[in-house]
């Protein structure tokens, strides 16, 4: 299945909420639930932004209902990047899908 990061910065309705983590957490949880996708991990962050997701979804269709979803919450605000593990990468590049390598510096050559 398809894993995607999520970069969140808490809005100001978020900032109110943070006395109340537990609650404001399970209603996190169950927005992800209901859009059919897994919260693998999550990490509260010193810096640009105040927490990063890892979520599993069955496909990109999921994800975005679980971002229509958050962005109704308006608790916070977020940026998604599909990604894959390293060893996948390495797999890609290296091996019968070498061309993957060629698109994936492509688009990075664009970002910039």
């Amino acid at each position: 299945m398809p894993h995607y990061l999520r970069l969140c910065r808490l809005t100001d309705k978020g900032l109110k909420k943070t006395g109340e983590p537990r609650e404001v957490f399970a209603a996190i949880q169950a927005n992800v639930e209901a859009a059919g996708c897994k919260l693998e991990q999550a990490y509260v962050t010193m810096g640009n932004y105040d927490f990063v997701a890892i979520i599993e979804a069955p496909d990109e269709g999921a994800m975005k209902k679980y971002k229509e979803v958050c962005d109704k919450m308006g608790l916070y605000s977020a940026k998604t990047l599909a990604c894959f593990p390293a060893t996948t990468f390495i797999e890609w590049a290296d091996g019968e899908f070498s061309p993957f390598l060629n698109y994936w510096m492509q688009q990075r050559a664009q970002r910039r």
